[in-house]
């Protein structure tokens, strides 16, 4: 982590993402997440109550945007709905 950055500040939701690129995001991103069933093991969690799911089929979750990117790459479909842009950190921690 101290390596690479990370999102921080003061979150700013940002709606109508239809037309966005994924690759132009970073940030954490509301998504439409359908993830085929021919992948094992699923890579993206869903939270439903008490439970943690790696499920298959059409979901909604918020992931870091490079989570997402990675997921897109093993063959997930995503769709981001909003996202929230956040400030770089300037000083390492």
């Amino acid at each position: 982590m101290k390596s690479y950055p990370m999102p921080g500040g003061v979150p700013v939701w940002m709606n109508n993402l239809e037309e966005v690129d994924l690759d132009s995001l970073f940030g954490f991103i509301e998504a439409y997440v359908v993830c085929p069933t021919n992948i094992t093991p699923p890579f993206l969690p869903y939270k439903d109550q008490n439970s943690l799911l790696f499920p298959t089929g059409k979901f909604v979750g918020v992931y870091y945007s490079e989570e997402l990117k990675f997921a897109r790459d093993l063959g997930y479909d995503i769709t981001p709905v909003s996202y929230t842009h956040l400030t770089l950190p300037t000083t390492p921690y």
